[in-house]
């Protein structure tokens, strides 16, 4: 039996034996996962890294960032065997949903949310998995793709693991942010169950009507580790970090997002709890590798000083996102927050128009 026919034969194994999950490096359940991939960097010597396909990776048991010997172009890595619990599923017991604000074949709606993400359950488990790429993933039809323009840019995946009773939880947070689904299947046993769910995928209600325009929802994953979802709806007109986040965790917020559009917003300190963009990121390991934040497509904060909370999700700092739907997906671990906080090498004050 080859390598790549007995990795997938474990991965259906696993998928069968234990629900859906998240999948880490090796095909095995995991509560959680991260990984930063790297922006293009053309004077590397690695060649995954050269091309732009290389990441960093952690989770719950190996809690700091550690170069993968994978592309996201490869298989057999977490991203790739987490989401083929979808692709190779042959049946439709299976729930699944792909969003993307910039859908992998066709122009995104201005008016949905900034979001980005995909969900898979049966009627045991599921993952959800929050990240910043455009286009991706590809529907189910095609199977696993990373898309040829994901290269350039640096990007953040989170995936967490759930019992199914928070699907429709789920569907309640998607009600604020209102995604751009784009492929999906909800076969009619879970209709009751699931009537956020539902809504958001027939149209009959996809998106909240009247205040607040704002939600924060507590997601125990199925390690039982504590994660907070926080959503704004387009009719929120702030921005999520320094309009409704710093304030809420009551720390200052270091925030990395895509700083190279329209009504780029700057740090502010004139809220309670300042919020400060990030210039230049550097892992600092062998690699030693260092990029400025205008490569970089990633969507992530920390609190400073200490707290410990960590957020990776999919809005950015800009104005024109103040009438867009999107969040964050916040959690505590000091270890993961050490691992954020020591990738941050410069970012900018406070000048005195923004305090």
């Amino acid at each position: 039996m080859s390598t790549s026919i007995g990795i997938l034969v474990f991965c259906i194994n696993i998928c069968l034996s234990f629900g859906l999950q998240c999948l880490d490096q090796d095909g095995s359940p995991v509560d959680w996962y991260i990984l930063y991939k790297l922006p293009k960097i053309s004077d590397s010597q690695n060649p995954v890294v050269h091309n732009g396909t290389a990441f960093y990776y952690m989770d719950e048991n190996t809690p700091y960032w550690k170069l993968s010997d994978k592309g996201m172009t490869d298989t057999n890595h977490a991203v790739y065997n987490t989401l083929q619990q979808i692709y190779n599923s042959k049946n439709d017991s299976i729930f699944y949903m792909m969003y993307n604000d910039e859908p992998p074949h066709t122009r995104g709606s201005l008016t949905h949310g900034h979001t980005k993400g995909a969900v898979g359950f049966d009627k045991t488990d599921g993952f959800w998995l929050v990240h910043s790429t455009p286009k991706f993933p590809y529907p189910k039809s095609e199977g696993y793709t990373f898309p040829h323009n994901g290269d350039v840019y640096g990007q953040t995946f989170l995936c967490v693991s759930m019992n199914y009773d928070l699907l429709d939880i789920l569907g309640s947070v998607f009600l604020y942010s209102y995604p751009t689904v784009y492929d999906y299947q909800i076969p009619n046993s879970y209709f009751q169950e699931n009537p956020n769910m539902v809504s958001i995928l027939t149209g009959r209600q996809n998106r909240v009507k009247q205040e607040p325009w704002f939600d924060e929802t507590l997601l125990l994953s199925k390690g039982r580790h504590n994660f907070r979802s926080f959503a704004k709806s387009a009719e929120f007109h702030k921005d999520l970090y320094d309009g409704w986040l710093s304030s809420r965790l009551k720390y200052e917020l270091l925030v990395e997002t895509w700083q190279n559009g329209r009504g780029d917003i700057g740090s502010n300190c004139t809220v309670g709890y300042k919020v400060f963009n990030i210039q230049e990121i550097t892992f600092k390991d062998t690699e030693s590798v260092q990029f400025s934040t205008h490569k970089d497509h990633s969507k992530w904060a920390v609190s400073r000083p200490g707290g410990n909370w960590v957020c990776i999700g999919d809005i950015n700092r800009q104005d024109t996102q103040f009438k867009r739907g999107g969040g964050q997906v916040c959690f505590q671990n000091s270890h993961v927050w050490t691992a954020f906080v020591n990738l941050v090498t410069d970012y900018d004050t406070c000048s005195p128009l923004n305090g």
